[in-house]
């Protein structure tokens, strides 16, 4: 039998700094080079189209590809030669899919995959939803685990040299975390946080991620700049960002669809308490009331976020509650077996 380091397996995904998706497919080259498979990670755009994939895959005798989202990865895998893993990111069943052209890309590359990988049940669903003839025994349900490594970064250190003009000593900061694009929509809470400086002086929210959508940046920094209480930092390294959540009153989810957001799940291993936006990815991973708070608009968002600055035991039981939950379903021992008995199986 041939060791699994002669098993040459590449893994296609995003690599987007600071992203959720990098950080777990990271997580997944990880798991599979300690138990001596031989992995390659790239992203879609280094290949002009399906046959430059084809010839990289012969000449460097790849047994296995891993592609996460079933469009930006999916359209290079949508031979039914090559054997490969699918994992749904999020985006894809969650917006791409209203794209005709897009939702063909994807039925193809999932049709002519050997598994689907899902972080939830209910991406489980989404996928049968679209497509309902897709064999059950195709799917497998692999949440996400969670490491987390929080640095000496000091937030409050980083408020004082550059935002000196809301730094108190007492500030209570609320920070989401992610990257700066329309579906995560970080101007939603804004104006409403805003608000509540007025009212609180010390309550400083902040928004920390890399601008990926240009044109959208210029607009989400316009509106920054104009409201007092509300600070934009450009993004951190991930170990900076782990010390910055948890220097933090809360971690603050408002996008308009997700997958599987991770740093909700760090938030919770962080013991800071998560308040997310009611949409489906965010309702798989918080229960209302006992591992977080879950929103409908702007100002039920604030009113959480003075009921954890008016009750410390509220705020005591909600973290106790996350951190049970996200030690008991998103174990990284657990996610590194599965994957690595994934890959097996189509290894044989």
């Amino acid at each position: 039998m041939k060791s699994k380091a002669t098993m040459n397996i590449l893994l296609i995904s995003h690599l987007q700094k600071g992203s959720g998706n990098l950080h777990t497919i990271e997580r997944i080259r990880t798991y599979l080079s300690d138990v001596d498979y031989k992995c390659t990670l790239t992203s879609p755009e280094e290949f002009n189209d399906e046959g430059d994939l084809k010839s990289y895959v012969k000449a460097n005798s790849i047994k296995l590809i891993i592609g996460l989202h079933a469009f930006r990865s999916g359209k290079l895998l949508q031979d039914s030669k090559m054997n490969y893993i699918l994992i749904i990111g999020g985006t894809d069943v969650n917006e791409d899919y209203r794209n005709q052209e897009k939702m063909t890309v994807m039925t193809q590359s999932v049709v002519s995959s050997r598994k689907i990988i899902v972080f939830s049940n209910g991406l489980r669903q989404k996928v049968q939803e679209l497509w309902p003839e897709m064999p059950q025994n195709k799917i497998f349900e692999i949440k996400q685990g969670v490491q987390t490594c929080p640095s000496k970064f000091s937030l409050a250190g980083y408020i004082h040299q550059h935002h000196s003009d809301v730094y108190t000593t007492d500030m209570s900061i609320c920070i989401c975390v992610g990257s700066i694009r329309p579906v995560k929509n970080p101007l939603y809470l804004v104006e409403e946080f805003s608000k509540l400086h007025e009212r609180r002086q010390n309550i400083i929210y902040v928004i920390c991620g890399q601008v990926v959508d240009e044109e959208y940046g210029k607009l989400f920094r316009t509106k920054i700049d104009s409201l007092p209480g509300v600070i934009f930092i450009p993004g951190l390294p991930l170990i900076d960002a782990h010390s910055a959540i948890q220097q933090s009153l809360a971690y603050i989810n408002c996008s308009n669809s997700e997958g599987m957001a991770l740093a909700i799940l760090e938030a919770m291993m962080l013991k800071v308490p998560v308040i997310v936006r009611d949409i489906d990815g965010n309702k798989d991973i918080v229960e209302h009331g006992v591992n977080g708070f879950v929103f409908s608009n702007p100002k039920q968002c604030i009113e959480h976020v003075e009921q954890l600055l008016l009750d410390k035991h509220l705020r005591e039981n909600t973290v106790q509650g996350a951190s049970e939950y996200v030690q008991r379903e998103h174990s990284v021992d657990s996610e590194r077996n599965k994957y690595c008995d994934v890959v097996q199986s189509c290894m044989e």
